[in-house]
């Protein structure tokens, strides 16, 4: 399996686990009410970074800009 594959079936069990179960948890800390991504996007970024070996939040952005743009814009 390709990461394409991969990362498109993170999402969408990432987006129904947010919907049914981690939604009321979940507290966004910013004061901004209308972000460019949803916190579905936000969890699956970050949980596909972990898994490509990424530990820092840095390292996982620069992944993502780099490789994850056309999915995430």
């Amino acid at each position: 399996m390709d990461w394409e594959y991969n990362q498109t079936r993170l999402y969408v069990y990432v987006s129904d686990t947010y919907t049914d179960t981690l939604r009321p948890y979940c507290l966004r800390f910013s004061n901004n009410i209308n972000p460019f991504f949803t916190d579905e996007e936000m969890i699956t970024i970050y949980l596909f970074g972990v898994t490509e070996g990424h530990s820092q939040i840095k390292k996982i952005y620069g992944h993502a800009k780099k490789y994850l743009w056309k999915f995430f814009p």
